[in-house]
């Protein structure tokens, strides 16, 4: 599936942006993601919320990506509109994991390792949306064209995490 937005932003007219994949972000309003820097770690971190609630996770270990702080991506596509070439570009934090992995490290590091977490295949899942086995992406044009990777996902779960005990502690959501 592929969809592509028009995006208004300062000093540029008109912007296409093409994002592929059902990695969370599809169906984001970009202009509010370019404009309003919304905090979301590729998925609203579900699991983390269950989590908190004491209740034993079970996540698809045979399904891999990147999951992509829209912090990072924001401030690359930024990047991308200003300094890169027409084309088509492919950003995503640094790193690849399942989704097994990452409930994994979410866990560590929300300090939530007593909770149990098992290892489940697709078929056994209950999403209604069907996801790729493997969507992770090649970032060569972002390096060819010296435009700078996205850091590692673990840091960019580190700072989302970070932002949201900050909110959390200042009684703001997100």
């Amino acid at each position: 599936m592929k969809v592509t937005r028009s995006i208004e932003l300062k000093r540029v007219e008109k912007v296409r942006i093409l994002i592929t994949g059902g990695n969370g972000m599809l169906g984001r309003d970009l202009s509010a993601l370019l404009c309003a820097r919304r905090e979301v770690l590729g998925a609203d971190l579900p699991e983390l919320e269950r989590a908190r609630q004491g209740n034993p996770l079970r996540v698809v270990d045979d399904q891999i990506g990147a999951p992509t702080y829209t912090v990072d991506l924001a401030e690359n596509l930024e990047r991308i509109v200003m300094k890169g070439k027409p084309g088509i570009y492919h950003a995503t934090n640094h790193g690849y994991c399942s989704w097994f992995e990452f409930a994994g490290e979410i866990l560590r590091q929300a300090g939530l390792c007593h909770i149990p977490l098992t290892a489940i295949p697709t078929s056994a899942s209950d999403r209604p949306a069907l996801r790729p086995r493997n969507s992770r992406l090649a970032h060569t044009r972002l390096e060819s064209e010296g435009l700078g990777l996205l850091p590692p996902w673990q840091d960019a779960l580190k700072r989302s995490l970070d932002r949201e005990r900050q909110a959390r502690s200042e009684g703001e959501s997100l």
